[in-house]
């Protein structure tokens, strides 16, 4: 007989049964920012890492709902206890390294002094051509070695020692320790010592566009956005052929929150190229990284969540485009999760007193047709409560998840609900008594 896999997200992501709600939350907020972060930066073409990294976040997520509140966390401890040890995952399968297929003996030949140039004038680095003292294939295994200690270190979170190592490529006239520095300063939070090492970068592969990208995306992430601009408008006359820029523009936009901007700028290149599925696919991939910022942090809450009505509706317009642009297994669950989490459904612990009101409305319109004329004003009086109630209480399900996380519902703060329990606790109060 099959059995189903049950994850283990205590061990998963090094969490103790011990530990309170609180900081359970506060050590998935880690995973979820560095899974957020790692992606920013990925490149467009490398569909592997951010299929994996989509998968990932949807455990992050899975996690979140099951751990951070305590009726959800009782019923998964309890699942957790019950399962067998041969069906539960103890671990997820997070070594993106044997995934990562950007080339990086691939760079743009440029002449040797201005690449010299560029970076001595910062840190004095001097580019060696290494192809002189050794044959090709030699130099690419020795290349390939060093690339493959730093992508180790990188995707071990090991990032200080990532950029150490990344030093012994600089001597060699390759465009991709200056790809991996920025990358890991960026996990780091340096954000400028990222932007600076690009800099250097791109002056120095004045033609390797997957550079140029990653120089704008970061300057997008830090809200610099007459630089990435102007950087924007350079790249997309030096690679007219790359959709890649086309696509960014879009992001850039995204980003800003001019979403107005941003349909215009799609509906502009669809109606010239409608064709282009690379295109579509660069943007759909934008779009989602967008709409991952729909999922603020919140301070009740302690954690990233949708946290209110213009949040939700951004995030589904994003995926409802991203899954009309270009349809696969991601842009379609994407889309039809977001969809979900906007049902909406009572709350089952009002449906009792809006049982117990109705009964009350009933009795009192039974008494008035008696001749007790004057209950017709509980009967219209309750009847309104249940009206009140039930429009309050009927909660789609993202706020339903965010009441959770935040522990108490957010209509329950509202006047007109809270006039309406006022018979409800009343009958507490005696009850206690």
């Amino acid at each position: 007989m099959k059995t189903d896999k049950f994850y283990d997200y205590y061990s998963i992501f090094s969490l103790s049964r011990t530990m309170s709600t609180s900081e359970i939350k506060k050590q998935m907020r880690v995973y979820m920012e560095e899974n957020r972060k790692q992606r920013v930066g990925v490149n467009r073409n490398n569909k592997e890492i951010i299929k994996r990294l989509d998968a990932d976040q949807e455990i992050i997520r899975n996690a979140l709902m099951a751990l951070c509140y305590d009726e959800a966390r009782k019923k998964y401890d309890k699942q957790l206890d019950s399962m067998p040890d041969a069906s539960i995952i103890v671990k997820i399968d997070t070594n993106l390294n044997i995934l990562d297929k950007e080339d990086e003996l691939a760079s743009t030949d440029v002449n040797n002094s201005v690449a010299t140039e560029a970076v001595t004038d910062a840190d004095k680095i001097n580019f060696v051509d290494k192809q002189k003292q050794s044959g090709q294939d030699e130099l690419e295994s020795i290349i390939r070695n060093l690339v493959k200690e730093t992508k180790q270190y990188f995707y071990n979170k090991e990032y200080y020692n990532c950029i150490a190592k990344a030093k012994d490529l600089f001597e060699y006239n390759i465009a991709y320790p200056f790809t991996i520095t920025a990358k890991a300063y960026f996990m780091l939070g340096e954000y400028e010592a990222s932007i600076d090492i690009l800099t250097k970068g791109c002056r120095a592969f004045a033609n390797n566009p997957n550079l140029r990208w990653l120089y704008i995306r970061y300057l997008i992430q830090m809200e610099r956005y007459n630089e990435a601009q102007q950087l924007l408008n350079e790249a997309k006359r030096d690679f007219r052929e790359d959709c890649l820029f086309d696509a960014e523009q879009v992001y850039l936009y995204l980003f800003a929150e001019r979403d107005d901007l941003a349909i215009d700028e799609i509906k502009r290149y669809i109606s010239n190229r409608p064709d282009d599925l690379i295109y579509r696919e660069y943007l759909a991939n934008n779009i989602i990284d967008i709409s991952d910022l729909c999922y603020a942090y919140d301070l009740e809450a302690e954690m990233n969540i949708i946290a209110d009505e213009y949040s939700y509706e951004r995030c589904f317009n994003l995926l409802s485009i991203a899954n009309q642009l270009y349809q696969n297994k991601t842009t379609v669950e994407k889309y039809e999760n977001i969809k979900a989490f906007g049902v909406k459904y009572p709350d089952k612990s009002t449906m009792v007193w809006q049982v117990v009101y109705g009964i009350v409305a009933v009795a009192s319109l039974w008494a008035v047709f008696s001749g007790a004329y004057p209950m017709i004003i509980l009967t219209i009086l309750f009847s309104v409560f249940i009206v009140v109630i039930r429009k309050y209480s009927l909660r789609a399900l993202w706020q339903i998840y965010r009441d959770k996380y935040r522990g108490i519902a957010e209509y329950e703060d509202n006047i007109l609900y809270m006039i309406a329990m006022i018979p409800r606790d009343f009958v507490k109060s005696l009850i206690v008594r």
